[in-house]
């Protein structure tokens, strides 16, 4: 997977290990007019491209759909202390999501935030979740943090392999590993 040239517009060109092309962006981004209500029902599509195994590996439940309140918490985004990248390719003139990356600072710190990274199952394995998690790091490079942390399954063999490929420390926890990745400020 290589990343090209950026156009200018907080967008990130990609390509795929296979070739296939795709853009990492703002998930809400005045650029692109992509608005929080498109991203609330992108998310809801998103759901459906996600199997019940990927559904339960990120969410610890077999939700079908994202209630309201979850689509509250998910895009209630500043791009500073609440930051979400979407990973989207071309669809005839639109975009479609093929996976998000966000974190949010953990409250009564400035310096860590709990992150995730979700890939839609037809595009896992092909480079965009190491893709969004450079860009998700670079964000939080630039926001001043310090740690990104998130709670993996043990059974969350690529998600481990990503974050270990980005030198993070994985600690035992009751039903989840705490993976601290140093944004390296």
């Amino acid at each position: 997977m290589s990343a090209d040239n950026e156009p200018g517009d907080g967008a990130t060109r990609h390509r795929a290990r296979d070739g296939a092309a795709f853009e990492i962006q703002p998930c809400i981004d005045g650029a692109h007019h992509f608005t929080r209500a498109q991203w609330r029902a992108e998310l809801q599509r998103g759901m459906t491209r996600l199997s019940p195994r990927s559904r339960w590996q990120r969410f610890a439940s077999g939700i079908g759909q994202l209630s309201d309140r979850q689509l509250d918490e998910l895009t209630d985004i500043d791009g500073t202390w609440r930051v979400a990248l979407c990973a989207v390719v071309a669809t005839g003139g639109d975009y479609e999501g093929i996976g998000v990356a966000r974190y949010l600072v953990l409250p009564g710190t400035t310096d860590i935030a709990e992150f995730a990274v979700t890939v839609v199952d037809r595009w896992q394995g092909r480079g965009v979740g190491g893709a969004l998690l450079d860009r998700l790091l670079d964000s939080a490079r630039r926001s001043g943090l310090a740690t990104l942390r998130g709670y993996v399954f043990p059974s969350n063999a690529a998600m481990l392999a990503l974050c270990r490929r980005h030198g993070a420390r994985i600690v035992a926890g009751t039903d989840f590993l705490q993976v601290d990745i140093d944004v390296g400020r």
